[in-house]
């Protein structure tokens, strides 16, 4: 049954990610989880594939930058949750045995990895890479209330939200992968589905996109 939720603070961590410094890519996540604390965010959302960047252009590329579910970088998000009732919202690649992909996100508290979940609804090229996730997306309790994951373009079936919202969900969190980037003043995608899907159903919508114009003179973008 859907709860009211608590007032929370929501911070949404644009990070423009590279393919060529995962290095880098971590640092920023830390660096925006420490941010977001001092911001006495509750809910604190990164981008679709944070620590890695989107643009891949070989399978091998996609597996280097990828993450087992128990990388030490998610350890260290949950060390800087200490003290605190927050939680983070990560997309990555996620590394599974035989080395299959996945585009995964998990939610982390002090406590630790609270649930993950592996996008069911690849786009376009994320089908030469990725495989689909099996299981549902989640409605998980945490301090702050009731909240669904999904990922990106996992928003584009009406009944995903919709699942999650009749699952109890009162907040849907998305990261995606929205770049800003030229097209008609009429095509404005990323608004028009997050609205229609609000206006459809009974759940907020929260999302973090990427904060980089994709463009092939970008270090870590690949144009497509």
């Amino acid at each position: 049954m859907q709860q009211p939720m608590p007032a929370a603070g929501m911070i949404c961590a644009q990070l423009d990610p590279s393919v060529t410094d995962p290095t880098s890519n971590r640092a920023k996540c830390l660096e925006a989880v420490r941010h977001a604390i001092a911001d006495r965010g509750d809910i604190i959302v990164l981008p679709e594939l944070a620590t890695s960047c989107y643009m891949f252009e070989l399978t091998a590329e996609a597996r280097g930058l990828a993450l087992a579910t128990e990388d030490k970088l998610f350890v260290e998000i949950a060390e800087l949750l200490n003290g605190t009732d927050s939680i983070v919202i990560v997309c990555f690649c996620e590394l599974g045995p035989g080395e299959t992909l996945w585009k995964s996100a998990e939610v982390i508290s002090a406590a630790g990895v609270l649930t993950d979940y592996r996008k069911t609804h690849l786009w376009d090229r994320e089908t030469l890479f990725f495989q689909l996730g099996s299981d549902p997306a989640p409605v998980i309790d945490t301090a702050p209330g009731q909240i669904g994951i999904l990922i990106c373009y996992d928003l584009e079936s009406s009944e995903m939200p919709r699942t999650l919202a009749v699952n109890g969900a009162y907040l849907v969190v998305v990261p995606t992968n929205w770049p800003l980037g030229e097209h008609p003043d009429d095509e404005r995608a990323a608004e028009i589905i997050t609205r229609k899907r609000r206006r459809q159903r009974t759940a907020f919508l929260f999302s973090a996109a990427i904060a980089r114009v994709p463009s092939a003179a970008n270090d870590g973008l690949r144009a497509q």
